[in-house]
């Protein structure tokens, strides 16, 4: 499904800002339902997908899985993205009751709001990696 940048909340603008960093985020039972594929498993894989919630995580290269890190909400995964992005062009301010984040590239830039700083920072650098759409897969929303 695509949507807008400035409409991204919670799992689906955390899923944009990890693949704008390069992850692979996915669905906790579409990995099990691959995993369990790829290993020829023939137990009830329905009772185990019963047993976890089928929330977001990355899977790193040896194998963990972690749950999605919560960019829009959690300093210490938002931060440091803000930081490095700051000497690169990002801009952060507050308007009346909404904080406003904008990107400057040379002489033109992108701006994108939000009801907080990280999240209003996190769309502006979605924006600027993945463009004002983004095509997301629906369990994200």
């Amino acid at each position: 499904m695509i949507i807008k940048t400035s409409a991204l909340t919670r799992a689906a603008l955390n899923w944009a800002v990890l693949t704008s960093l390069g992850g692979h985020p996915i669905m906790r039972h579409t990995h099990m339902r691959e995993k369990a594929k790829s290993t020829n498993y023939t137990g009830n894989l329905d009772w185990h997908l019963s047993m976890q919630r089928n929330n977001p995580i990355t899977v790193t290269p040896d194998g963990v899985t972690e749950p999605l890190a919560d960019y829009c909400a959690d300093w210490a995964e938002g931060g440091p993205i803000i930081e490095r992005e700051f000497d690169n062009g990002l801009r952060l301010s507050k308007r009346s009751k909404t904080f406003v984040a904008l990107y400057i590239y040379s002489i033109e830039g992108i701006e994108y709001c939000g009801p907080t700083l990280l999240i209003a920072a996190m769309r502006c650098y979605v924006a600027s990696k993945l463009g004002d759409e983004v095509e997301i897969l629906e369990e994200f929303l």
